[in-house]
């Protein structure tokens, strides 16, 4: 734990932190965000064939009447999360519907109605109104967060330095019978495997 703390003593300078941001961008990338409507239909309530079929001539109606589109949200079925959401996350998203829902939201070209899309609460048919795309932050944005994981980099180095030279200075065997015999669970085999 000392090797640990004095691993993280020094506050790193700017440079190291962009470097780490830059090594791990991924790690910190903004996803792409999507802002939506949605008209719902209840499968339990109309049953799913009836709610299929409502959402199919209602998604025809749609696509040959762009002036029904004004109304779209009082033809479905009512909704408790609403009918229109701001741009929003796949994982957000996918908190509120589903993540079979957010995948097939995130797939749909914007601007024409589509579905109906499968949600843990019935069908819906949805317009893709706004795409925000995916960026990588700057530094600035993101920096409490690169430093924290920066630090807990260095913590993860300074352990693996010193198991590293200690075994260098230790022959170590394993009793593996003893080891079987241990009732603990969630404990490292010697082969790797958890317990």
């Amino acid at each position: 734990m000392m090797t640990e703390d004095l691993a993280t003593l020094a506050r790193p300078a700017e440079v190291e932190l962009q470097a780490f941001l830059d090594t791990h961008r991924e790690d910190y990338r903004v996803p792409e965000r999507r802002g939506f409507v949605q008209v719902y239909f209840n499968r339990d309530e109309r049953g799913g064939e009836e709610a299929a079929g409502a959402a199919a001539n209602l998604l025809a109606e749609l696509r040959a009447d762009p002036a029904a589109a004004a109304r779209a949200a009082e033809l479905g079925d009512r909704f408790m999360l609403g009918h229109a959401f701001e741009p929003s996350s796949p994982q957000v998203v996918g908190r509120m519907f589903g993540s079979r829902f957010a995948s097939e939201l995130f797939a749909l070209e914007p601007g024409a109605w589509r579905g109906p899309v499968v949600s843990g609460y019935g069908l819906h048919l949805v317009r893709v109104d706004e795409v925000v795309p995916g960026r990588d932050p700057d530094l600035a944005e993101v920096r409490d967060a690169v430093l924290r994981d920066f630090l807990e980099a260095a913590r993860r180095r300074a352990r693996e330095e010193v198991y590293a030279n200690l075994a260098r200075d230790y022959t170590i065997s394993v009793d593996e019978a003893a080891f079987d015999a241990l009732p603990l669970t969630g404990v490292p085999a010697p082969d790797g495997d958890a317990r």
